[in-house]
């Protein structure tokens, strides 16, 4: 991974490091085809636990939204006559 920070950025803090490590690894059990529990892992670690919930939340919404596109998840959203 390339780091395109410039000089003048504050270094990432260990917990930044941390969570975005563990996303990465969230993202990859997505893309294995895994429902990880983002809750359950959050609160594995209390220090990170808010801020690793919300980017894994986050995380969450983008991949879906990438496997059904707008019109397809308003079609299934549609009700059948």
């Amino acid at each position: 991974m390339i780091d395109e920070r410039h000089p003048e950025d504050p270094v990432e803090s260990e917990e930044e490091f941390l969570v975005e490590a563990i996303a990465e690894q969230f993202l990859e059990r997505l893309r294995a085809g895994e429902a990880p529990d983002r809750r359950a892992l959050a609160s594995t670690l209390p220090r990170i636990g808010d801020l690793l919930e919300k980017h894994l939340s986050l995380i969450e919404h983008i991949y879906a939204a990438r496997l059904f596109p707008m019109r397809e998840r308003d079609q299934a959203s549609r009700p059948r006559h």
